[in-house]
């Protein structure tokens, strides 16, 4: 089963001002460049963190991507995802989920994809399980197919009830 979220226009607007402040960070601090061909690191960072958002609103869990009057950018960068879990938002239906070496073997990432308020919590693995089932998807990352999904009905915590957050019937991606 997936988890489908609709977040309120607050809760979108709050993301998306988190998404623009770790991009402007990375920006400031050189730890990924800009450049005028590559906008879609600013849609990454603006897209992750409405997923955040929505796990954060599913479940529960404190939103920690905005600090507002935090102490420097570093905080803002440092955040949790979401409560315990890794969120980790595909640009396009379909991509893998990746595993990144931070990543520890026992770690949740829970697998999204966004669609303007709304976001699809399509299914979970763990780190480990996508390294040892998946494959190298790039230097340093490991990748599985979104149909090899753990249901999110199987995850630890239970989405707490809410109008805006409701199951859907089907495959993962």
């Amino acid at each position: 089963m997936k988890l489908h979220v609709t977040l309120t226009q607050e809760q979108l607007e709050e993301a998306v001002i988190a998404g623009a402040q770790r991009r402007l960070s990375a920006i400031a601090t050189k730890r990924h460049t800009y450049t005028e061909t590559n906008p879609l690191q600013w849609e990454a960072n603006i897209l992750s963190t409405v997923a955040e958002m929505a796990v954060c609103v599913a479940y529960g869990f404190t939103f920690s991507g905005f600090i507002p009057g935090g102490k420097g950018d570093r905080r803002i960068r440092d955040a949790q995802d979401a409560g315990p879990y890794e969120v980790r938002t595909v640009m396009k239906r379909g991509n893998p989920l990746r595993a990144k070496p931070k990543d520890l073997d026992h770690q949740v990432l829970i697998y999204t994809r966004v669609l303007d308020r709304d976001v699809m919590l399509d299914g979970w693995l763990t780190a480990g399980q996508v390294r040892r089932h998946g494959f190298k998807a790039g230097p340093t990352d490991w990748g599985i197919e979104p149909s090899y999904l753990e249901s999110m009905a199987d995850l630890n915590h239970q989405p707490i009830t809410s109008a805006s957050v409701r199951w859907v019937i089907g495959r993962a991606a």
